[in-house]
Parts: structure tokens; sequence; C-alpha cells
């Protein structure tokens, strides 16, 4: 489930063309866990690997998550609901 949720504001990123936020946070939270997998998985075996894993992917969830609405924040919204004049413009 949080692998999902990092992947689905990744590619929201990269919709935007903006990847490198993706990027960072992919190294800033893999990276460690890259480090560490050994050590944890003699410490404690295959489910604190695990744990470490959902870890990593929910931190990096909040990541991406964070950088899209920061990028998305700088979008404005248009209305494009029909109004009365806009109507009245297609009919004459």
């Amino acid at each position: 489930m949080t692998d999902a949720a990092q992947a689905v504001a990744g590619f929201g990123l990269v919709g935007l063309k903006r990847t490198v936020p993706s990027l960072v946070s992919t190294c800033v939270w893999f990276g460690p866990l890259g480090l560490a997998a050994v050590p944890v998985a003699r410490a404690g075996g295959l489910p604190w690997l695990w744990a470490a894993l959902v870890a990593a992917n929910a931190l990096q969830a909040v990541g991406t998550s964070r950088a899209f609405h920061r990028r998305t924040g700088l979008l404005t919204v248009t209305n494009t609901a029909p109004t009365a004049e806009s109507c009245a413009r297609t009919r004459s």
C-alpha cells in the first residue's frame, strides 16, 4: 500500500515534468535502506527487513506527496463551467 502511495505521487510529478523531487526522495530514503539492509536482516530477520521497507516506502510517499502538492499549488484552476454570458455568445 505504501509503495502504491509513493508511486501515485511520483507519477504525478512525472506528469508535471518535475522529476527531481522524486529522485531526491528515492535517494534519501532508499539509500539508507540499502546500506542498512544486511545489518537489519541479521538483527531481526526478514520481518524487520520488511518493516524497514514499509517505513522507507511510507517516508517516500510523504516526501513525494509533499513535493507534488507544493508543485500543484503553483497551478491555478480556471473556471470552465458555462455561464449565461458564454451561452448567449454561442447562440448568437
